[in-house]
């Protein structure tokens, strides 16, 4: 799993996810797929993409749309493994679709 997948997940989802980096920051992933880390200035001493592979434990926020818009995002723990599981599920799902896109 790759930063690229976590991003493509935060889209289709309409979902944050967090994971802490080095130094006791944190980076956001938000649901347009931006990952954004607050309290960065300037350029970074660290590589993201290999931060993202030490994470272990994320925190996935659903951000609610439509009408549900004024709601508190519901909030989730998840392991690597668990995010791993759902990019999967994502991916698989994407390539059935643009399967029968192309069946004619």
């Amino acid at each position: 799993m790759r930063l690229l997948d976590v991003r493509r997940l935060a889209i289709a989802e309409t979902a944050r996810l967090r994971f802490s980096i080095a130094g006791n920051r944190e980076c956001t992933i938000d649901e347009h797929g931006i990952a954004r880390v607050p309290d960065l200035r300037g350029t970074p001493e660290f590589n993201l993409e290999s931060e993202f592979a030490l994470a272990q434990e994320f925190q996935m926020e659903l951000v609610p749309r439509g009408k549900a818009a004024k709601q508190t995002p519901v909030s989730k723990r998840l392991t690597r493994g668990e995010v791993e599981q759902l990019c999967e599920r994502k991916e698989s799902g994407a390539h059935v679709a643009a399967g029968q896109d192309h069946d004619e």
